[in-house]
């Protein structure tokens, strides 16, 4: 007989009792099991065998949207070690996936061919054979591996969906690939043979054969029931549990005998009593080893035992559990382990939870994508493009020791000479420098105090200054002097790597970070904040990163460039990385590799290749389109054109998807025009925070802005901030404005524009030298020289807001979600989020899971449901529809719309759910919730878990996550979640995460 103070009262009594503690018995399932949860089938799992898919596109949600150009869009490339042959993933777009690696003739600047792969393949890698290419392909569960004799598909390797680059180790013996889905890197192991490449993925996580064992018996006597898996430790005719005659009987000698599962003690306990034979308090230990284990794992928090549910529920108080605990959480078999020092059942569960891992993979930051390998390949660099940071992995422990914060998005990652390079943007976030006595003062007559911005709801202007109240303290700050979208920026980071922190513009001995060379170049930039020495980055948006010997090349997306470094680590530590030549390219450089003395680089949007001669500098260009017309070919492709690029803007370094990172979000919280506050002189100042919301499936989620303002074509405020009137009072890095004035007829026009009221906080212009009206028309004249440049046509300032909008509302541009609706967990969290007593369907009905009917106020927005942060309600936010209503400006393409105005300040829309996990965690309205947890969850509730890492971006003060499901002290106003169990609310998780 098991000890009374072992695992037969800790499983029997498992259940988690909330409010009166009646337990709730849930019928019994039996789920398919997730990627993390596969082990050996003789553990009777209900596995199934691995099947090819590939996911499908989401539809278009718009009836009357018209069919865009299918583009093939060329992503990353691959060489060959002779640099005769380049291979080039060709993505396409997101809802028409490409299928493709069009292989080239790099001497002979042509192709050869196309060879059909994955679903939206992404990285590509040679084998450091030389004989094959691996290919990644993010739509379908598989990697694709091509001989390059043949140029054929040999061999395709199981793995997730979403797998977005990989790496091999010297020896070709692993590959090391980033899940985008996941947040995990996957070891695959490759099988080499004379004329084939195959693997297999390494199953890691918790430990299955601790878990399971092998005999599940300590006893040299044992039966077990083939039927339901049933154990006994006597012999039996027939299964105790399901009643079938066949069993087997087995004796086993002393030295046959293997440790006991940790599954057979947990099901010997409650299986038998039947407390938790079927899920009860949300706790199961049935027959069905799928479930068992996931239970066991949902209710274990990896590497933190002492915060696990599944010990907590069985330990007292004062041990840290709530077992006997008086405020409506108890366990009903009351306190299970009492001496925790003495207890080997004890020991061994929390051993058990204190090694585990999520698994399949190896976990680190959100978002991973690019990978590098330390020279010894002892060491794994990924860039984690969610939350700004790189994580370091020990390849002999295969474990995350740490993270470099860099807070911004990493593009790529190279590793030489014991140094790292990274491409990445800038660390500013459109918050103040410093906190600062006098701008945070409450007292209105402290001469530095910042006020809100509240307007005339008639006129659209700021109503005066008494009527306006102090602000107080900032949200956050940053380490810029520049505020709002002046702190956009383009970086290259040299780092030693072991550094845990290279948020600065300095140049050390073990890190220098570079910035754009403009940075402090417009008249509306403060100045001196960056050492000249380190503003060298040509261009925007550094994306990919070749070596050369002593050279680097960088490909600059933004502006249709790459930069040629040159690479000294002798030099002094700001002369480390020295600029040389820069090479034009296609439209929105990515992809970039070296071919011998060629670059072969990828360019995304125009479909082409651009060839470099690094000897002479010439470069040629090869178009891979199979469309008739080039891009962009029509207004929804011009409008692309602006969102994805920074040529538009007028210090060329800014563009929409700097902060909208892959039509998502950075993974940062910023300030920017339309979360402003006024100075007592009239400037504008930087207000309060807000999360960068998605520009995916826009056309369901009219009114948007937090605070339902804007319709589809109103990107005019941000277009604004991309160009401030303020900077075209002469030379810009855009050309020389200087000696451009509007004419008397001009000026008359000009009077009715969307500036009068947007800068009517402050004019930092020199009046007496140049008006309102002349600024307008160099913008348009820099307007109309780029749109030649690269179009071929001078389009108008306003052309492009219409450009945009058409853009915005022409694709919805979601991913397909890959988690599995027929999952046990999500068909509970789908029936706790369609509940009533919940409340999630309120503001979130399917099918758009926004609600943008029922609210009874044109902007579709909600009082606050959770406790906002200082500066939330700081202003009235005027739409730019409403500016040209209330100026009498026609916009000819939608004269009848008068736009919207934030009536009621601190109102917010409810946000769409589809597609919300694939985006960064930075959630609510101000992002303050930096995972889905901290949304659903109440302050302190159980199902919140421990970070792996501190969390540099979101400081948290024990390093676990806080709910947040409160507003002002009063619990459960987002949603009624205070009473779910752990398993509830990682359902609930689970079905979010599925919303397509």
């Amino acid at each position: 007989m098991m000890r009374k103070d072992g695992l037969l009262l800790l499983v029997a009594g498992f259940v988690l009792i909330v409010g009166m503690g009646v337990s709730l018995v849930r019928a019994r399932l039996t789920p398919p099991l997730l990627h993390s949860e596969r082990i050996n089938p003789a553990h009777r799992t209900d596995s199934k065998p691995w099947q090819k898919r590939s996911l499908q596109p989401v539809p278009n949600p718009d009836p009357t949207a018209e069919t865009q150009p299918s583009r093939c869009r060329p992503f990353h490339v691959a060489t060959t070690h002779d640099g005769r042959k380049a291979y080039v993933t060709l993505s396409g777009k997101e809802i028409q996936p490409g299928t493709e690696v069009v292989v080239l003739d790099v001497p002979q600047r042509k192709e050869t061919g196309r060879i059909t792969v994955g679903s939206h393949p992404s990285g590509i890698a040679m084998h450091p054979t030389g004989r094959w290419v691996i290919v990644v392909n993010r739509y379908s569960n598989f990697l694709s591996v091509i001989d390059v004799k043949t140029d054929t598909v040999i061999s395709e390797i199981p793995v997730p969906f979403y797998c977005e680059d990989l790496v091999v180790s010297p020896d070709g013996n692993v590959a090391y690939v980033s899940n985008f889905w996941k947040n995990q890197v996957f070891l695959v192991d490759l099988t080499v043979t004379e004329q084939q490449l195959t693997g297999s993925m390494r199953q890691l996580g918790f430990n299955r054969e601790e878990f399971f064992g092998n005999v599940h018996s300590a006893s040299n006597s044992w039966t077990i029931c083939d039927t339901c898996g049933w154990h006994e430790q006597v012999k039996e005719q027939e299964c105790r549990r399901c009643g079938n005659s066949t069993v087997r009987h087995m004796e086993q000698t002393a030295d046959e005998r293997t440790r006991v599962g940790l599954s057979a003690i947990l099901r010997a306990g409650c299986g038998t009593s039947g407390c938790h034979l079927y899920r009860t308090g949300d706790f199961y230990a049935g027959p069905s080893d799928a479930e068992l284990l996931r239970s066991a794992v949902v209710h274990s928090f990896p590497g933190d035992p002492d915060g696990s549910p599944l010990l907590r529920a069985v330990t007292s108080v004062r041990d840290g559990g709530w077992a006997d605990s008086i405020d409506g959480r108890h366990h009903a078999g009351g306190i299970v382990f009492k001496d925790l020092d003495k207890n080997p059942d004890y020991a061994r569960l929390r051993t058990w939870i204190a090694e585990g891992t999520a698994g399949p993979g190896i976990s680190v930051g959100q978002k991973p994508r690019d990978l590098a390998l330390s020279s010894d390949g002892t060491t794994l660099y990924v860039a984690n493009t969610g939350s700004a940071d790189v994580s370091v992995i020990d390849l002999a422990e295969l474990r995350e020791t740490r993270r470099i914060f860099t807070r911004s998005a990493i593009n790529d990652v190279l590793s030489t000479d014991g140094r790292l390079v990274l491409a990445s943007l800038g660390f500013g976030s459109g918050y103040p420098k410093a906190h600062d006595a006098g701008r945070e003062s409450t007292d209105r007559d402290h001469p530095q105090a910042e006020f809100t911005l509240f307007r005339d709801l008639e006129t659209g202007k700021p109503l005066p200054l008494a009527e306006q109240r102090p602000l107080g303290k900032f949200d956050n700050v940053d380490g810029t002097a520049q505020e709002k979208f002046r702190d956009i920026t383009n970086d290259i980071i040299l780092l030693d790597p072991s550094l845990e922190n290279v948020v600065a513009y300095r140049a050390t001995d073990r890190f220098s970070r570079y910035t754009s060379d403009s940075f402090e170049a417009l008249a509306g930039d403060k100045k001196g904040d960056v050492p000249d020495a380190l503003k060298k980055v040509v261009g925007a948006f550094p994306e990919q990163i070749a070596q050369r010997g002593d050279r680097l090349y960088v490909t600059m997306s933004g502006t249709f460039q790459v930069q040629e470094w040159h690479l000294d680590m002798a030099a002094p530590p700001e002369s480390r990385l020295v600029p040389l030549r820069v090479f034009s390219t296609g439209f929105k450089p990515t992809g970039i590799a070296v071919a011998e003395n060629t670059l072969v680089v990828a360019n995304h949007l125009s479909e082409s290749i651009t060839f470099i001669d690094l000897e002479d500098g010439v470069s040629t260009h090869l178009s891979v389109s199979r469309e008739e017309k080039p891009f962009p070919a029509n207004d929804f492709e011009r409008g692309e054109f602006f969102v994805q690029t920074s040529v538009f803007s007028v210090d060329q370094d800014q563009s929409c998807v700097h902060c909208h990172y892959r039509d998502t979000s950075d993974g940062r919280r910023w300030s920017v025009s339309q979360v402003m506050g006024q100075s007592r002189d009239g400037q504008e100042r930087t207000g309060g925070s807000r999360e960068v919301p998605d520009l995916r499936n826009l056309v369901q989620e009219v009114p948007f802005f937090v605070e339902g303002t804007l319709t589809m074509d109103e990107p005019l405020t941000m277009m604004m901030e991309h160009n401030p009137l303020v900077d075209f009072q002469g030379k810009t890095p855009a050309g020389d404005f200087s000696k451009i004035f509007a004419s008397p007829e001009e000026i008359e026009i000009y009077k009715n524009s969307a500036d009068a009221i947007v800068v009517a906080t402050g004019k930092k212009w020199d009046k007496s030298r140049v008006q309102l009206a002349d600024l307008i028309k160099r913008r348009e004249v820099h307007f109309g020289q780029i749109s030649e440049k690269y179009l071929g046509y001078r389009y108008a300032f306003r052309d492009f807001q219409r450009f945009i909008g058409i853009y915005q509302g022409g694709e919805p541009r979601l991913l397909p979600n890959p988690v599995n609706p027929d999952d046990v967990m999500v068909h509970h969290g789908r029936a706790l989020f369609n509940n009533p007593t919940v409340g999630c369907v309120g503001c979130h009905p399917a099918p758009t899971f926004t609600d943008k009917i029922h609210p009874h106020n044109q902007n579709k927005s909600f009082p606050p449901l959770v406790s906002p942060t200082r500066r939330d309600n700081i202003h009235t936010l005027i739409s730019a529809d409403r500016i040209d209503f209330l100026n009498g400006f026609k916009r000819p393409w939608d004269p009848g719309d008068a736009g919207r105005v934030e009536s009621r300040e601190g109102f917010f829309v409810a946000p769409s759910l589809r597609g919300i996990w694939a985006r960064p965690p930075k959630f609510l309205h101000h992002g303050h919730a930096i995972s889905m947890r901290e949304v659903i969850c109440t302050p302190d509730h159980p199902a919140l878990r421990r970070f792996t890492q501190p969390r540099h971006d979101a400081p948290r003060s024990d390093g676990r996550e806080i709910g947040l499901n409160e507003l002002d002290g009063l619990l459960d106003t987002h949603g009624t979640t205070s009473h779910l169990s752990v398993w509830d609310i990682e359902c609930l998780v689970a079905f979010i995460h599925s919303i397509e």
